[in-house]
């Protein structure tokens, strides 16, 4: 059990900034802050190469701070947000992961978190909160450990906007995304990568996103330990 306050973000004491070229953001003379309750139950086990875990959660809210789209909310950026209060919310939900190893140096992992979360007031379900989400990888490393590679996969299911007070609901979409490290020696190890392997990008699924995630990019890197 635990009970927090969330004050306004700069953002939010920023009325008419403009952030990003994406996003303006407005506020309201009597805005509130925030205040919660959360109730949690976990349970987890760990054992040689395996581990499994469950929490069940429950959080109320008094005036939820949001950030509402007010103009604009459809279509190419700018847009403009108004942060208000929400006078009562709920989320709830549950997060379970599970992680393994698996024979010839792989390993697997899946985390998975299910959600509602719902405006009190109007009974309608809160903007951009995916009800599922689900991340996944899928790894290897050599015997000496001076390989490994990891695939990660990421699912985020079905969520609302609004366009004002009219409700959009926005479809799932999934991202994949693998990187590779060699270590050089002892104090060096490169690696690389490819994020978004899909080049996933969000407008061309609904334009009603409030964010984008990036489209497909490559890195190269070298970590150095001293």
């Amino acid at each position: 059990y635990g009970e927090a306050v969330r004050a306004p973000t700069l953002q939010r004491e920023c009325p008419g900034c403009l952030i990003g070229g994406f996003r303006k953001f407005l506020r309201k003379a009597d805005g509130k802050r925030e205040t919660s309750k959360k109730r949690e139950i976990a349970n987890e086990k760990r054992g040689k190469g395996k581990g499994a875990g469950i929490t069940v959660f429950k959080k109320e809210v008094d005036d939820l701070i949001e950030a509402n789209c007010i103009l604009n909310c459809v279509g190419p950026p700018p847009r403009t947000y108004e942060y208000q209060n929400v006078d009562k919310a709920r989320i709830e939900g549950v997060e379970a992961e599970f992680s393994t190893d698996l024979p010839s140096g792989f390993n697997f992992a899946v985390n998975l978190t299910t959600l509602d979360a719902e405006d009190r007031t109007t009974g309608l379900p809160l903007a951009n909160r995916p009800e599922l989400t689900v991340n996944t990888t899928l790894g290897w490393h050599s015997s000496d450990n001076d390989w490994s590679v990891a695939l990660r996969g990421q699912y985020v299911g079905e969520q609302v906007n609004y366009d004002g007070t009219t409700r959009i609901d926005l479809p799932t979409y999934k991202l994949w995304h693998l990187n590779v490290r060699k270590r050089l020696n002892k104090a060096f190890t490169l690696r690389a990568g490819v994020e978004s392997i899909g080049d996933v990008r969000l407008a061309d699924k609904n334009d009603a996103f409030s964010f984008e995630e990036r489209g497909r990019f490559y890195y190269v890197g070298v970590d150095a330990s001293f």
